[in-house]
């Protein structure tokens, strides 16, 4: 007596990109243009001299302090001159910049202390203009 296999049963599938070809490279590159990669030549690199922790600290606090003296330096001389309301509304920018700047430094956050002082002095060099 034979046993048939029932006929309901459904082919099982295979995913859709197991059926897709390899990628073939353009037809423009051969097959010989491609080469093995060179290994790296590694150059020396010239150490930077390292600073204590102090010392980073001092130089990045004088750093910021310049910048700032400078910002107020030229903020000083423009006050001396009457500003139109778009200048004005610049000096507010600078003058908000120069707080942050020394609030990040007060925190000891010099680098982005030293960031909002550059931003302050940008702003402040533009209004002045050209010498």
């Amino acid at each position: 007596m034979e046993v048939e296999a029932p006929q309901d049963q459904k082919p099982v599938r295979t995913p859709a990109k197991a059926l897709r070809p390899a990628r073939r490279p353009p037809a423009d590159v051969a097959a010989t243009e491609v080469t093995a990669p060179q290994p790296a030549v590694e150059e020396p690199r010239a150490t930077p001299a390292k600073l204590s922790a102090a010392d980073q600290t001092s130089i990045s606090k004088d750093q910021v302090n310049a910048t700032l003296a400078e910002v107020q330096r030229i903020l000083k001389d423009l006050a001396a001159h009457p500003q139109t309301a778009a200048n004005q509304a610049t000096v507010t920018r600078i003058h908000s910049f120069v707080r942050l700047a020394e609030q990040s430094a007060a925190r000891n956050d010099l680098r982005q202390g030293d960031i909002l002082a550059h931003r302050a002095l940008a702003l402040a060099r533009d209004l002045i203009g050209p010498k």
